[in-house]
Formats: C-alpha cells, structure tokens, sequence
C-alpha cells in the first residue's frame, strides 16, 4: 500500500511539474519573441 501511495505522489508531483513547465515556457515564449 505504502508503493501505491509513493506512486500516486510521484504521478501528482509529475503534473506539477508540467504545469509549472509550460506556463514557465509560454512566459518564455511570451517575453522573448524569437524568429523560429
């Protein structure tokens, strides 16, 4: 039970951190306007 637990806060940690990487990188996108 205690793996389940683990996992499901590494799954939860995970979104996190791809929410705080995308608006970081639409930020990114937004205050540096570069010729793609």
């Amino acid at each position: 039970m205690l793996t389940v637990a683990a996992l499901f806060m590494l799954e939860e940690r995970k979104l996190e951190y791809r929410l705080a990487f995308s608006s970081s990188e639409s930020k990114l996108a937004i205050f540096s306007p570069v010729s793609s």
